[in-house]
């Protein structure tokens, strides 16, 4: 199916977690493909979130792109459909799961609306890219959260068990204190003790700042 340039899409707004201090350690070259191996992540719809939902779901390769600049990867849907929901959050798990492996953290924002992309020209306009980036700006915690027009269209996905399976409404850390958002979370105790214990382990390389973030994810964790 191919791609309008102007359409309601979703927006996937990806922040590596401490890339300012992959680069002050890392070469050129090795940052370089740790960023081409989380892209190719995007490739990859076969992730344990979606082992048993894919019976039900028909997800495609060519339902989400994705553009990569410094350190922020940008995930956009094709479509609108429930489809294109659940290929846009594979992808970020896949990419979230293949960066805690490799001892990297992200935190992703999305949102939902009119977006125009122009792959051939480079060209991205619309407010939901703005939106996703500013609630990921206000976000102090490594996890995947929907803003409030990603959360009003999903609601319109009618008789969807596996929406009330990953979703949790529930407080997440913003700059100005706890707001209750729409969290995407795998309720598989051993998928999210792997995490717990990667985050710990981000104590070692992380500054007081970035510490603070892996707090609050480990709190949520607990909550």
């Amino acid at each position: 199916m191919n791609w309008e340039k102007t359409c309601n899409r979703y927006i996937a707004y990806i922040d590596l977690f401490g890339f300012k201090d992959i680069i002050q350690n890392d070469t050129h070259n090795e940052i370089l493909k740790k960023l081409e191996m989380l892209k190719k992540a995007t490739e990859n719809v076969d992730n344990e979130l979606y082992e048993n939902q894919k019976q039900l779901l028909k997800i495609e390769s060519n339902q989400t792109k994705s553009v990569v600049f410094s350190d922020s990867i940008i995930l956009f849907s094709r479509e609108s459909t429930i489809e294109d929901f659940f290929k846009i959050i594979s992808d970020s798990y896949s990419i979230r799961k293949m960066a805690i492996k490799n001892n990297i953290a992200i935190r992703v924002a999305i949102s939902y609306g009119k977006i125009t992309c122009d792959f051939e020209k480079s060209l991205f306009l619309g407010q939901p890219i703005n939106d996703a980036f500013l609630l990921l700006e206000d976000l102090f915690y490594l996890s995947i959260i929907l803003d409030y027009n990603a959360e009003k269209k999903v609601n319109t996905y009618k008789n969807k068990k596996i929406l009330r399976d990953s979703l949790q409404f529930r407080k997440a850390d913003m700059e100005g204190g706890s707001v209750v958002h729409t969290i995407i979370s795998s309720a598989k105790k051993e998928i999210i003790d792997e995490d717990i214990s990667i985050l710990k382990k981000f104590y070692n390389v992380s500054s007081a700042a970035q510490k603070l973030f892996i707090d609050n994810t480990l709190d949520y964790y607990d909550g």
